[in-house]
C-alpha cells in the first residue's frame, strides 16, 4: 500500500578508493627538513663529500624492468645515431671546405665563357 521509496533511501553507499600515494604530508616534511639541514651544514663548511652517486633501485616488477631495458636500448639507439649523423657533417664540412679551397672561376665576359664551355663539354 505505500510503496513510495524516499530519495534518500534510494542513495547507493559511496565507494571509497584509497591511493597509494608515495609521500604522505608528513614524509614530505622530514624530507624537507633534513634537506634544509643538509644545506645548513653544507653552508657552514661541515660537509660529508659523498663520493658515490645513490643507486637507483632494482626494479621490482616485470613491467618496469621492461621499461628500463626498452629505455636503455632507445638511448643507445639515439647515441648511435647522434655519432652517425655527426660524421656525415663532418664528411660535408670537409667536402665544403675542399670546394671551397679549388676555388671555382666563373667566367666573366663571353670569351671565357665559351672557352668554359668548351671545357665542359
Amino acid at each position: 500500500m505505500n510503496d513510495t521509496i524516499m530519495a534518500e533511501e534510494m542513495q547507493s553507499p559511496k565507494k571509497v578508493a584509497f591511493a597509494n600515494r608515495k609521500y604522505t604530508n608528513e614524509e614530505k616534511r622530514k624530507m624537507e627538513e633534513e634537506e634544509l639541514e643538509q644545506m645548513l651544514k653544507e653552508q657552514r663548511g661541515e660537509t660529508e663529500e659523498k663520493t658515490a652517486e645513490p643507486e637507483e633501485a632494482e626494479p621490482t616488477n616485470a613491467e618496469e624492468k621492461t621499461f628500463k631495458k626498452r629505455y636503455g636500448d632507445l638511448r643507445r639507439h639515439m647515441q648511435e645515431k647522434e655519432q652517425e649523423f655527426q660524421t656525415q657533417i663532418d664528411e660535408l664540412k670537409k667536402q665544403l671546405e675542399g670546394a671551397t679551397r679549388k676555388e671555382i672561376k666563373l667566367p666573366k665576359s663571353d670569351e671565357d665563357l665559351d672557352a668554359w664551355a668548351k671545357k665542359l663539354s
